[in-house]
């Protein structure tokens, strides 16, 4: 794999170094993995509930223990977790984070 030297540069370079462009580019880069990971997470609940609602066995167990958990995995970051946070306020619901953060 050949590389020029701006490749090599701009990939080698940290992102601090390289401007206020790169730090919005990788920003919004971001933000946009967060509101596909969000989109994801909201799919799976949907289909989790649908699922838990439609099961007498799931329903029965909601009935005697008054709330069910549902476990999603995704990498952490300060900005999901701000999303997810209100994702399940939303629903009445809390978010309980466990895990490393990486």
């Amino acid at each position: 794999l050949g590389l020029s030297e701006t490749e090599k540069r701009r990939l080698f370079t940290p992102l601090a170094e390289q401007g206020s462009r790169a730090m919005r580019e990788e920003r919004k880069q971001q933000q946009q993995g967060e509101e596909d990971l969000l989109e994801g997470v909201q799919a799976t609940l949907r289909r989790w509930v649908q699922d838990c609602l439609a099961r007498p066995e799931k329903r029965d167990k909601l009935l005697e223990k008054g709330c069910l958990k549902c476990r999603v995995q995704a990498k952490w970051s300060e900005g999901l977790h701000r999303r997810l946070k209100e994702l399940a306020a939303g629903y009445g619901a809390k978010l309980v984070a466990d895990g490393e953060k990486e």
